[in-house]
């Protein structure tokens, strides 16, 4: 199996290397789904809506850091720093995980967007060949929240003239923002200072 990702900014557009993970020992896909309750007297509880929460996928990956035959934007990386692979795939998503980018995922059951990295560990070097690296990467979705404007009402005539403003009947609604966007304003930027500091560790600079 294999998994494709791929940074993106706010808007959907690419703002960092894709890589093609082809060695996916499994995937766990969940959906949860919260059905709410009210209490009646001297009878059962009601259900009156369901909820989807936010999805998670969960990746057991396996990284060699033998590239032949391998695809991806981080193959010319590894050339070009002379790193072990599996050692520059690490630190990627590391870096992916502070930036808080926006991931689209496509796996062999579904594509996901937008995605965040909630938990990257339990890596654990291959014993017999000291060449690999096997860790878990759990992304979560997040669920866009947006603000609608409501026009004021028009005051009645009479009254005083503190309260006769012009209301701006054509306010565009705020751009939607994601719940822990925060005060993130250049991803991008953001994104290759931290992979840059990552590489250098590695590199022992």
């Amino acid at each position: 199996m294999s998994v494709f990702i791929e940074p993106r900014d706010a808007e959907g557009f690419k703002t960092g290397y894709s890589i093609v993970l082809d060695i996916t020992v499994s995937e766990t896909h969940s959906v949860d789904y919260e059905i709410t309750d009210f209490p009646r007297e001297s009878t059962t509880d009601a259900s009156d809506n369901i909820i989807r929460k936010p999805r998670v996928l969960r990746l057991n990956l396996k990284i060699s850091d033998d590239i032949a035959g391998k695809v991806g934007e981080l193959i010319s990386e590894t050339l070009l720093n002379n790193l072990p692979y599996s050692q520059l795939v690490w630190a990627y998503f590391k870096a992916l995980a502070d930036s808080k980018l926006p991931l689209f995922v496509d796996t062999s059951l579904e594509q996901y967007y937008p995605m965040y990295i909630e938990r990257l560990g339990d890596a654990v070097r291959d014993k017999t060949s000291g060449k690999a690296l096997v860790f878990s990467l759990t992304l979560r979705e997040i669920i866009t929240v947006y603000s609608d404007t409501t026009a004021a009402q028009q005051p009645a005539e009479g009254t005083s003239d503190r309260t006769k403003k012009t209301v701006n009947q054509n306010k565009k609604s705020p751009k939607p923002e994601n719940l822990n966007q925060g005060n993130i304003t250049d991803n991008k930027g953001i994104f290759k200072k931290l992979y840059a500091g990552y590489l250098s560790l590695l590199g022992g600079e």
